[in-house]
């Protein structure tokens, strides 16, 4: 993939939210996850005829998935986190006593 197109796919995911290491992240994983499904698909195709295959929907598509994921996960971090500390509360020693 060219540094162009690796940009607007890293500049697309930052603009939902999703922090710089974390669009790497999906990004590189989306790429490796769209080279497996096609290395699947033409066995006998070399690695460089796999990479011409890639297209950009193919990658969105991925992306999108992903995505989704990720902000599933950090939605339910968050609510485990909230109803830790609420717990943590509840059970702090009363400050008068």
């Amino acid at each position: 993939m060219s540094n162009e197109k690796r940009a607007k796919w890293l500049k697309k995911l930052m603009a939902l939210g999703v922090s710089n290491d974390d669009a790497e992240d999906l990004l590189q994983n989306a790429l490796v996850e769209a080279f497996v499904y096609l290395q699947h698909l033409h066995p006998e195709a070399a690695p460089i005829t796999i990479e011409s295959l890639m297209t950009d929907a193919l990658i969105g598509r991925i992306l999108k998935c992903r995505v989704a994921d990720f902000f599933r996960d950090k939605k339910r971090e968050q609510q485990l986190l909230q109803e830790y500390i609420a717990e943590c509360h509840l059970h702090l020693p009363d400050e008068d006593a």
